[in-house]
């Protein structure tokens, strides 16, 4: 009985598989599709060629397609955009400095008005014996640094030079030390340049044109003393072993370095062997005031003049020698005022700017004999400046003259020909002891050579300057009026 009722239930499951296969086959023979035939088919063969990689570096980046194959496409037109650039400050760390920390600003180039002074300098005067305290309170008071100050016996006084930190102009700073009741002056530092030239080819024709062979039988210049402003003076030069010469320098550091330009005016004065001096007897003290130059000509500044100047007149020197030019410098006016009135005999070069250029100092202070170039044939140095202020004339253009480390050179410029004047004022001095500047002025400007348009003139001055007939006597034109 158990089987039957199994089998019974298995066939009433099983009825619904039944169904659906008996449902497939009726199916299958209504909608039959025909069977599937797979068809071979040959691929060619394609031989491609074996590529080797180049370096990255030898590679194109892209490779674009030649214009003619470039597709045409329609661009669209893109809207304009207008980009407002902004400036920002850029992101500057703030360093708190110290107190007694000074900050440098980049050098700048001087302003016009400023021409021939220090951009970032100023000097001050204090009066004699005063502190050095006082000067370092100033400079703390007003932003600046002290660089150096010094007593001068002439002026009787004390001058300090002052540094500019912060970029402010000179005027601004002058301004506001004026009222300053510790100082008794303020003022610019001028800067002041040589009077030479570029060398030229020459021989030493001043000797003759001069008559230096008969002039020194009268007179050599003995036991006066010339004081002589410029670079330092080599002094175991060959031409100046046998010269009474003494070397000094008011720069910083106090040791001479000698230069080519101090050099040859020491040897035109006072020379021997190969060449011959004008006054090779004169006791010369030669101070140095000009620098050995990083880039150019040497040059100085005010302070150190006005103490070339002050030891000059320690030194007790009857003539001195200025072969530079600059600016109307209030200080070294004074202190030549003073010089003048304590009769010592002042000789500057006019200058070298040429004609049209503005009277040059300290040729153009009233109580200097300002001396002009001339070459061998009496014709005025072409760069030489022009003015009623020239005094004298004399050789120098292609002038024979040592130079420093043992050399000889050949150089033009009014620096030249004021040697030579201060050499003939020697010589006069020798043989008249006593006598006063304005005379030895007269005597020299009333015996030249009269040149160019007859009489005084702004080219020549009385003309050129013959020492032989100043100790002579041999007036040849009337002697010039001081100048006021």
């Amino acid at each position: 009985m158990r089987r039957w009722i199994a089998a019974a239930t298995c066939a009433v499951l099983a009825l619904p598989a039944v169904h659906w296969t008996l449902s497939e086959a009726a199916a299958q023979k209504i909608g039959a599709t025909p069977p599937r035939v797979h068809v071979t088919v040959p691929r060619p063969h394609v031989h491609l060629p074996t590529v080797i990689p180049r370096p990255l570096a030898n590679r194109p980046e892209r490779l674009l397609p030649k214009k003619d194959e470039k597709k045409k496409t329609t661009r669209r037109r893109q809207p304009t955009i207008k980009i407002r650039r902004v400036t920002r400050p850029p992101n500057v760390r703030r360093v708190r400095l110290p107190d007694n920390a000074v900050p440098v600003p980049a050098p700048r180039p001087a302003p016009a008005n400023q021409a021939g002074r220090e951009p970032d300098v100023v000097v001050v005067s204090l009066p004699s014996g005063a502190n050095d305290d006082i000067a370092r309170a100033i400079a703390r008071d007003n932003n600046l640094t002290v660089l150096g100050q010094s007593e001068l016996t002439l002026l009787n006084r004390k001058i300090v030079r002052l540094h500019i930190a912060d970029g402010r102009p000179v005027d601004d700073v002058i301004a506001a030390l004026g009222g300053d009741a510790r100082l008794t002056a303020v003022q610019s530092s001028y800067v002041f340049a040589l009077e030479g030239s570029a060398p030229a080819a020459g021989l030493q024709y001043a000797v003759a044109k001069l008559h230096l062979t008969q002039t020194h039988r009268v007179a050599s210049g003995r036991a006066v003393r010339i004081a002589i402003i410029d670079t330092g003076v080599d002094a175991k030069h060959e031409a100046l072993r046998a010269a009474h010469l003494r070397v000094e320098s008011v720069l910083d550091g106090g040791k001479v370095t000698p230069g080519n330009h101090g050099t040859q005016i020491a040897g035109i004065i006072a020379a021997s062997g190969r060449m011959t001096g004008i006054a090779p007897d004169a006791e010369l003290i030669a101070i140095e005031a000009f620098g050995p130059p990083k880039k150019g000509p040497a040059r100085s500044t005010s302070y150190a003049i006005l103490r070339a100047l002050d030891r000059a007149y320690a030194e007790r020197a009857q003539v001195i020698n200025m072969s530079f030019a600059g600016g109307r410098d209030p200080l070294m006016l004074q202190a030549l005022d003073v010089l003048a009135d304590r009769n010592v005999l002042l000789v500057a070069a006019v200058g070298n700017e040429g004609p049209g250029a503005a009277p040059a100092y300290p040729a153009n202070h009233p109580r200097t004999i300002a001396v002009t170039a001339t070459d061998a044939h009496d014709t005025v140095f072409a760069k030489a400046n022009r003015g009623s202020y020239v005094a004298l004339a004399a050789p120098g253009v292609q002038i024979f003259a040592p130079g420093a480390g043992g050399t000889y050179l050949v150089d033009s410029g009014t620096s030249f020909a004021a040697a030579y004047a201060s050499g003939a004022a020697a010589l006069i001095l020798q043989s008249r002891p006593g006598l006063k500047p304005r005379a030895v002025r007269d005597i020299m400007a009333g015996t030249a050579h009269d040149l160019g348009t007859p009489g005084r003139d702004p080219d020549y001055g009385a003309g050129l300057l013959d020492p032989l007939a100043a100790l002579t006597g041999s007036e040849r034109v009337a002697a010039p009026a001081q100048r006021p």
